[in-house]
């Protein structure tokens, strides 16, 4: 005879993995968009801010995953600090992204909007 406790933690188990296989496929969908694709390259990136050794993009910024609907072809950042904005522009600009069709160079592109730091790839334009 299985006891109620048994059933309730059996049943809560349950719900646990089914929410994190909704969490694995979600994150699965947003990394194959543009916006998650930006990320993936540069969450790695090493930063040189505030002196301290193995910094990275990651460990100062967040990317917001509810805007890759309604912004598909940039990544939303949110800046743990204002002194983070200076060290992501320079690495972002030590990125080699190849060539677009008309092989022109690519580069990423940051910008601010109301809440967050917008990262966009785009042709070089000089």
């Amino acid at each position: 005879m299985v006891k109620k406790a048994d059933k309730s933690k059996e049943a809560e188990k349950a719900a646990q993995e089914k929410v994190a296989e909704a969490k694995r496929l979600e994150e699965e969908r947003i990394a194959n968009t543009p916006a998650g694709k930006i990320w993936s390259k540069i969450k790695d990136l090493p930063l040189d801010i505030y002196a301290l050794p193995n910094q990275a993009v990651r460990d100062h910024a967040k990317f917001e995953t509810g805007l890759v609907d309604g912004f598909p072809d940039s990544a939303h950042l949110v800046l743990r600090s204002a002194a983070v904005k200076p060290a992501l522009e320079e690495a972002l600009g030590r990125v080699r992204l190849g060539q677009n069709q008309l092989n022109q160079p690519l580069v990423f592109e940051l910008s601010e909007s109301a809440r967050y730091t917008v990262v966009k790839i785009v042709p070089r334009t000089n």
